[in-house]
């Protein structure tokens, strides 16, 4: 999960262009899509898909001339039937084996082990217009729960045009079901020779665009899950049941819990101890949570490897802190954008990542972070559904970790800047952080390379429409035994002509990542369909811009200050002597990580409100050389 919340932060840095739902043209069309699962009494099924997508963009070409399969090779057989390309002309372009391809899954530059794979097709010869043709079966010889429990998860994203697709559900009769269908077409129920057979369809010719900063699409988009579980207490027993006796305390893991607490006798500095020792000395590696990867290493085995995957990291510091006489629970949660979860249909695809909570402490912990202090979430994990595997009554229970708040993430930034009488700025930076903004800079700054300070600067630049040159000091970001911060140095050339009168906005030059209007970032619209990703926090710019000698300000822009429902924005501007004192600080909050449709509106006019503020000129001419008193 690291890579993904750090590339987070390099995609804030490229301005995403709003797609407008008149001019959308999606890139593919599914032609036709047909799944079909046939689920044994034991929990194992086989499923048989067909598939079949039409390019029609030039842009989709790479993402399409390919396609992956992940499987769990100690679980699953994945066979590919059948593939080919179909021309614009209608040739047919089989695939040769060479052009299949098996790989260890997972998130690409880290480190991999177990028994997930990728299987890659690859379709030479496709082009616009074209076809690319697979037919797939996956068998599921050894069912990932156990007695006889399943779940599956099919769903299609709502922004593809969709000519055809449907999804067949098998199953013995007497078999439990539970199932949850959105956006598809009525359910299809028959029994067929001691079978249940249940079939959903789905035609999406006029798919609606989509909309930058949006959650994920899997929150709105059309879907059908089945379940044979009946809630998620249950489900979490099912992960308990091949999980629990991994987290057993063994003489290694005593005498290790002994070692790293030696000395501390408060229960808290105990755990803050165990909890620094495993996300600063367990090597995170990337194993896909799902397909089969379902039950964690053993603790000492963690312990012995010196790595593991997030269930490895949580089994061993549950482990660590039962071997301490400390309380814990390993929990599942969702590490991207996803919020939404199908109660009525009990899912582990729903899941990608395993924590551990606290209950003494109310506290969730992310051992896989090695940047984040004790307590500190990374912002995906915000405000999400998490399973809690065990309340210590031996049952499971959905828990909401906590949400991103003013009092609790927080960005302080203090700049001092020189305008020089041929309009060049000289200017640094001071940048506070708190919460999950120090995490995910601590996060940046460590994978950082040597060097890229400089190119890093120059992308904060470009977002921010400015020209110049910069670098970063960054300080120690590994180390989480000081408050982290960083400063920053840039020259801005010839912001305005000295010699005319004119106007100016306060530049920005390089500062932090997230100032008073990043929240607002993509709400140039004045409505949306679907729920709008949303950090609150507390942002505070202070800046002093030192004019020079023969300059004159007429005017400054009007202090503001603006309430809402979702916090409060207040800005100053004084002059003291040739100096100009700006702070604009804004406190936001919200009970919710994003801002749905219907509060939208209301949201995208504050930020217009803060926008046309931080727009506002400051109106100066040079005085006459008679007017300047000589010394």
């Amino acid at each position: 999960m690291k890579r993904l919340v750090v590339f987070s932060y390099l995609l804030a840095m490229v301005p995403v262009a709003t797609v407008h739902a008149a001019s959308y043209q999606p890139d593919i069309t599914i032609v036709r899509s047909e799944t079909r699962i046939e689920v044994s009494a034991d929990g194992s099924l086989v499923e048989d898909a067909q598939l079949e997508v039409r390019v029609n963009t030039q842009s989709a070409l790479a993402a399409n001339s390919q396609m992956a399969l992940s499987y769990n090779r100690d679980l699953e057989d994945l066979q590919i039937v059948e593939a080919a390309t179909r021309t614009s002309s209608g040739q047919v372009l089989a695939v040769s084996p060479g052009q299949i391809l098996d790989q260890a899954a997972g998130f690409s530059g880290q480190p991999q082990f177990g028994a997930n794979r990728l299987r890659q097709v690859r379709f030479s010869g496709l082009e616009v217009g074209g076809r690319a043709l697979l037919h797939w079966r996956r068998h599921v010889r050894q069912a990932l729960w156990p007695s006889g429990q399943f779940d599956y998860t099919w769903g299609q994203s709502l922004h593809d045009q969709i000519q055809s697709a449907s999804l067949t559900v098998t199953l013995p009769e007497s078999m439990p079901l539970h199932w949850e269908a959105e956006g598809v077409s009525p359910i299809s129920a028959s029994v067929e020779s001691g079978r249940r057979v249940w079939r959903w369809t789905l035609q999406q010719p006029n798919p609606p665009a989509p909309e930058a900063r949006a959650v994920e699409d899997e929150d709105y988009s059309p879907h059908v899950v089945i379940s044979s579980f009946a809630d998620y207490a249950a489900l979490g027993q099912a992960y308990w049941q091949g999980a629990h006796d991994k987290a057993s305390v063994t003489p290694d893991v005593r005498r290790l819990a002994q070692r790293i607490t030696a000395g501390k006798t408060d229960r808290h500095a105990k755990a803050v101890a165990l909890y620094d020792w495993v996300s600063q000395h367990i090597r995170w590696v990337a194993i896909y949570f799902g397909h089969g990867g379902l039950v964690p290493h053993a603790a000492d085995e963690v312990l012995h490897n010196g790595y593991g995957d997030c269930k490895d990291h949580a089994t061993l510091l549950q482990a660590l802190l039962s071997a301490s006489g400390i309380r814990s629970s390993q929990v599942l949660i969702d590490a991207g954008y996803r919020y939404r979860l199908p109660m009525s249909a009990p899912a582990h695809e729903v899941f990608n990542h395993a924590i551990n909570y606290l209950p003494d402490e109310h506290v969730f912990l992310d051992s896989t972070l090695a940047e984040a202090p004790f307590g500190q979430l990374s912002e995906r994990e915000y405000g999400k559904q998490a399973l809690v595997i065990d309340d210590l009554n031996g049952h499971g229970v959905l828990l909401q970790t906590p949400v991103a708040t003013s009092m609790r993430d927080q960005e302080r930034e203090k700049t001092i800047m020189t305008l020089s009488s041929d309009g060049t700025i000289h200017g640094s930076s001071h940048v506070q952080l708190v919460g999950a903004p120090e995490l995910s800079a601590r996060m940046l700054f460590s994978d950082l390379a040597k060097g890229d300070e400089t190119r890093l600067a120059m992308h904060m630049l470009q977002k921010s429409g400015q020209t110049g040159t910069g670098s970063y000091q960054i300080g120690q970001p590994d180390n989480l035994d000081i408050a982290f911060s960083f400063q920053t140095h840039f020259v801005l050339p010839t912001l305005m002509n000295t010699g005319e009168p004119g106007g100016f906005v306060i530049p920005e030059g390089v500062r932090g990542f997230d100032g008073v209007v990043s929240p607002f970032a993509n709400t140039d619209s004045k409505v949306r369909q679907f729920p709008l990703r949303l950090r609150p926090g507390h942002f505070r710019e202070e800046t002093q811009l030192t004019l020079p000698p023969g300059l004159s300000v007429l005017a400054l822009p009007v202090d503001t200050e603006l309430t809402t429902r979702f916090g409060r924005y207040q800005a100053h501007y004084r002059r003291q002597g040739a100096k100009l004192m700006v702070v604009r600080d804004l406190l936001l909050d919200w009970p919710t990580p994003w801002i749905g449709p219907s509060d939208y509106p209301d949201f995208a006019e504050m930020g217009m409100r803060i926008l046309n503020d931080t727009s506002a000129q400051v109106i100066y001419q040079p005085q006459r050389k008679s007017d300047i008193s000589t010394p």
